[in-house]
């Protein structure tokens, strides 16, 4: 930015310098304020993109709920079920000479 002095030892322009001073000194303060508003703008954008990164995937697990609550209870009605737990024991049985020998 250019900066211009005003000088002068003429009174009759003394406000008028005044003035330029002021003017260039407020403008200074508005370029810096304006660059903190434009960082504070980028960093809630940011933000505002993550939050929607993560509110996406929160749907996407919640999507994802139903299928795991539906296989977890299919597993457990699995397990409780005697004709598998039958099956499963037999079939445990009919190996379970080989998984004691590998403990």
């Amino acid at each position: 930015m250019n900066k211009m002095i005003a000088t002068t030892t003429d009174a009759r322009y003394a406000p008028g310098v005044k003035l330029i001073a002021e003017n260039a000194n407020l403008q200074e303060r508005v370029h810096k304020l304006e660059r903190q508003v434009d960082f504070y703008l980028r960093m809630w954008e940011l933000e505002q993109e993550e939050n929607d990164r993560l509110h996406d995937r929160l749907w996407e697990v919640e999507c994802e709920l139903p299928r795991a609550r539906a296989a977890g209870e299919r597993a457990e009605r699995r397990r409780r079920d005697p004709y598998l737990r039958r099956i499963y024991g037999i079939s445990v049985s009919a190996r379970g000479h080989e998984w004691r020998n590998r403990a």
